[in-house]
């Protein structure tokens, strides 16, 4: 509901995989993503860095198409 994107790392459990994710009981978990923002820069390799400079300039600008190909070779660099 707040608009954010997180990227969760889960602990382990010991479960029936048929079970209903709904019904499972809850689990602690740590955030890998959003990174404090001097870590996060830091960790990214400059030529990722500057993919992800471009496509936020794009989308700022409202250049859609071209935000999705900086994004689409942010992926493809980080692959």
């Amino acid at each position: 509901m707040c608009g954010q994107v997180l990227f969760l790392a889960a602990e382990a459990a010991e479960v029936d995989p048929d079970r209903d994710p709904d019904g499972l009981p809850p689990r602690r978990a740590r955030v890998l993503w959003p990174v404090a923002a001097g870590r996060a820069r830091a960790a990214v390799p400059p030529a990722l860095a500057r993919e992800l400079a471009e496509a936020e300039s794009c989308l700022n600008a409202g250049a859609y198409t071209m935000t999705l190909v900086n994004v689409r070779r942010l992926l493809e660099g980080v692959c």
